[in-house]
Parts: C-alpha cells; sequence; structure tokens
C-alpha cells in the first residue's frame, strides 16, 4: 500500500493541517518573542539570522545592536 503524501488523500489533509498548525504557531511565537522584546518582526528576524534562536542570544543582541 502506497502511503505517501502524493497519492493518499487521507495523509495530504493531515499533512497541511499539521502544516497550517505549524504556521499559527510560528505566527504565535513571533507575537510573544517580539512583544516580550519590544521589537518589531523584522528586528527580531534580523536577530534570530544572526545569532540563532536561542532566546538569551537573541535578547543580548537585541540589547547590544
Amino acid at each position: 500500500m502506497n502511503k505517501s503524501n502524493s497519492n493518499n488523500p487521507d495523509m495530504q489533509a493531515q499533512s497541511k493541517t499539521f502544516e497550517e498548525y505549524q504556521k499559527a504557531f510560528e505566527n504565535y511565537e513571533m507575537e510573544y518573542w517580539c512583544k516580550k522584546f519590544g521589537v518589531s518582526k523584522e528586528r527580531l528576524k534580523q536577530a534570530i539570522s544572526k545569532v540563532g534562536f536561542i532566546a538569551s542570544d537573541v535578547e543580548h543582541y537585541l540589547k547590544t545592536h
């Protein structure tokens, strides 16, 4: 039985649901950290691109740059 996403409607539906959930979670996370650090999404993305995803590193970067 082929269970690849491209041939299985149930798997396609699950993947889409997961992707939608993941996107909503990412948006929630962005909003949370922007509010916590008092910065815009663009500024937060810039910090993450420079230092990675560790909150303490991001916070330090935002305070010093």
